[in-house]
């Protein structure tokens, strides 16, 4: 899918728009305490894209609710 900016420009191809779930790092969320190295994969899921991105010449736009 090409992906258009609202000025008419066009990202590269290979460019993703990437959503991770960053509730991991509120500190106050207490279900997370005891798998802090990366709950449920996120980390190593998220570097496979980006290297994947990377590879292709693309970009990478992150959207998060917390800054991991």
């Amino acid at each position: 899918m090409e992906l258009k900016l609202k000025n008419g420009k066009k990202l590269p191809v290979g460019s993703r728009l990437i959503a991770i779930n960053t509730n991991t790092c509120d500190s106050l969320n207490f279900n997370i305490w005891g798998e802090r190295s990366d709950p449920g994969h996120q980390f190593a899921w998220l570097e496979e894209q980006l290297l994947d991105i990377e590879a292709q010449g693309g970009l990478a736009i992150m959207m998060a609710h917390y800054t991991p």
